[in-house]
Formats: C-alpha cells, structure tokens, sequence
C-alpha cells in the first residue's frame, strides 16, 4: 500500500531554515503487501520539497533517464526521513536544466523490501530420475517426487534492479520463484547424485540425510542467487520420495530383503550363487549327484557354518568359479544421463545395452581415444549392436 500525502499550504517548512509560498508537499513512501519484493512509484517526476520516507529494512533507488542516481538506505539501518532540495540532495541539481526547471525533475523512484523472503518454494511437477549405483556397478534410475522450502534475502538492491527488476512495476517471490526454478531443478540431480557417491547410499535411503542435502543444495544455489543481488537464507526439503509403484524401486527393495536374508545366514550373493549349482549337481543322476546331495543336507543342518559346509562351498566355488579379468582389458566410461559412469568391461557394456541403457549415439571413451564418440563407433562395441541388414534389391517383375 502506497501513501501519497499533498498539501498546499501558503507558508510551508521545507526543512532548510526558509518559508516557501504555495510549495507542492508529497510523501514518497511505501507499504508493502505480502510478497512484495520492490514497487515502482506511479508517477516519472519529483519535485522539489517532496518528501521521501525510508524504512529501515526499505532502499529507495532514484533514476533519470535509464541511469542510477542515488540509492538510500542501501544496506538498511534507521531508515531515512528526507525533503528533497538540491541542497540536501545533491544529484538533483545535475536535472535543473531540463524542462521541468527548478522544482520539478523527471525521476523515476523504485522501492526494493530487504527482508527475508523465507516462504519460498519449489517442487518436482514430474518424478526426476536420480541414478542409483546401490546394488553394483550398474546404475538404476528411480524416480523422485520431492517438495522444497527456501529463503532468500536482497542483499545488493542495485544488482536486483538490474537483473531481475528493470522497469518492472512489482516483483513479488512468485517471480523469483519462477526465475530459479529452472536452477534448483538442474542442480537438484546434480547434487543428489553426488551425496549419493561420497555416502554410498542409495536414492531410498537420501531421507536420512536431508539435512546434509539441504545444505548442499542450499551452497549451490548460492553460487546462482548471488549474480542477482540475493542470498539464501535457507533451504529446507520438505519431501524426498521414491515412487514405489516403479519396478525399479521394487527391484532394490526385493534384492536388499534378499541380502538381508543371506546376511542372517552368513551369506552373500556368491554364496547363494554356489549353493544354486550345488542343488543343481545335487539333483543329477549317478553316485556323485546323491555325494552331493548328502553333503548338501549336512551342510545345511550345519546352518553352513560347520566345516562340511564349508568344505562343500569350497568345492563348489572350486568347480564353478569363473576365471580372473585377462589383463590389459578394454575398459570404457560412459556418458549417461548426464554423468560419467564406468569403467566398465565389454560384458558389461553389453549387459547395459540389452536393458536399454546404452544406445548406438551414446558417448563412450576409452584409453589411447582421442575425444568421446559415439558407442557404435567405436571397434570394440559396434559387433555388440548387431548388424544392420543392407538393402534389399530391385526385384525384377514376374513375366
């Protein structure tokens, strides 16, 4: 709300220690309504013996012709009570020669709020894949929803005029929220992903450590809000969820219930892999199929933590184990969804681009290659995409 206050008076105070006949007397100030982050005064001229009324968490920012004059109360503080003259203002008598003479100026005048702006928000409109390297080298997408409220507080009026204000009437938060949308969105994966790695845990375990993701997204933003003339006070998730109707999500909950049955057993996923071929040589015909079987029921009853068991495992992983890496093989990182991912081998590029994962212009780099390149490209891959048929030739018509 804006107060506009003019008086006529035939001996009027104008403040400088004289009396003035028929003086134009005006408040410049104003009120702010919810959410406002600077107001234009409606009117493109001052004049002389206006006066200006600042608040102390207010600025108030003078233009002429497109540039800056004065800025009052810059940083906030007490505020400021002031007539304006060009013997207090000192810029004012640079526009005394305009048409408008000696009492009025052309001057356009912007508040700017410095308070904190802290209910400000921000949220997933669609789930946003987050990949989940939890389960092995393999990266999984899972698909986020999450709801975020921040704060932020101008801190350099003139650069907020500048980059967000220009000649703009109002801007309230709901500007603002939609300039940084777009930001907190990109580095809201980037930033994820990257707690994710350095703690070694999964998108459904993040919950747990929101507090460190708040703080994190929260010193990135600032590296953006900071060239419009803004700090962030605050950034605070109000919601991280997995979709769990998703079979992504599904798989890792169903392999980490798996493990953590193995893990009651002493086991682990090698061990498993084990005792499946030892059921399976167990069920064959002939004298060293029913062997294995009663080791089998032996090793069992032992809850495998005996040393039959254990002698069985061995002599399964003896018969099953596969061989070690051959050396100097060829190992490719991968550029997925917008990340480095890798090294991987060749199997494991292959097992990536049967789930879909990997296609033929997805960039790939491995040691002695110059630049990224496309993975059907490159040598070693492009036998893994299969052959692409030729053309068919021209039939020649039935006589």
């Amino acid at each position: 709300m804006s107060l506009f206050k003019t008086h006529y008076n035939d001996d009027t105070y104008d403040g400088q220690g004289a009396e003035r006949s028929g003086a134009r007397m005006e408040v410049i100030s104003h009120s702010w309504e919810e959410g406002e982050m600077s107001w234009k005064y409606p009117h493109n001229e001052i004049h002389k013996g206006n006066h200006l009324i600042v608040n102390d968490t207010q600025a108030a920012l003078f233009y002429s012709s497109g540039q800056l004059c004065d800025v009052f109360n810059r940083n906030g503080g007490e505020g400021q009570n002031v007539i304006l003259d060009v013997r207090n203002i000192p810029f004012l008598s640079k526009l005394i020669n305009k048409p408008w003479g000696e009492t009025s100026w052309p001057c356009d005048v912007f508040f700017v709020n410095l308070v904190p702006f802290r209910e400000m928000y921000w949220g997933t409109a669609n789930p946003v894949n987050i990949l989940d390297s939890s389960l092995g080298d393999y990266p999984i997408p899972i698909p986020i929803r999450c709801a975020v409220q921040y704060g932020v507080r101008i801190t350099d009026p003139t650069m907020f005029m500048r980059e967000i204000v220009g000649t703009t009437h109002i801007i309230t938060t709901e500007d603002v929220e939609s300039r940084f949308a777009g930001t907190i969105s990109s580095k809201f994966s980037v930033v994820t992903s990257t707690l994710m790695r350095t703690r070694n845990i999964s998108a459904l375990d993040v919950n747990n450590y929101l507090e460190d993701l708040s703080s994190a997204m929260g010193e990135a933003l600032q590296a953006d809000v900071s060239k419009y003339g803004m700090k962030v006070e605050s950034f605070q998730f109000l919601n991280f969820s997995p979709d769990l109707e998703d079979a992504n999500v599904k798989g890792i909950y169903e392999a980490r219930a798996k493990r953590s049955q193995l893990g009651a057993l002493g086991m682990d996923y090698r061990t498993e892999r084990q005792l499946d071929i030892m059921q399976t040589a167990a069920g064959n015909e002939g004298g060293a199929g029913q062997m294995m079987g009663a080791g089998m029921g032996m090793g069992m009853g032992f809850g495998m933590g005996g040393a039959f068991g254990a002698q069985m495992g061995n002599i399964a992983g003896s018969m099953q184990a596969p061989p070690p890496p051959m050396p100097n093989a060829v190992m490719f990182h991968v550029y997925l969804n917008g990340a480095q991912m890798g090294p991987y081998n060749i199997q494991q590029i292959q097992q990536l681009i049967q789930t879909g994962q990997v296609a033929r212009d997805t960039l790939v780099w491995t040691n002695g290659m110059p630049q990224w390149a496309p993975a059907a490209t490159c040598p070693q891959l492009m036998n893994l995409f299969g052959a692409t048929p030729p053309q068919m030739p021209p039939i020649s018509p039935m006589p």
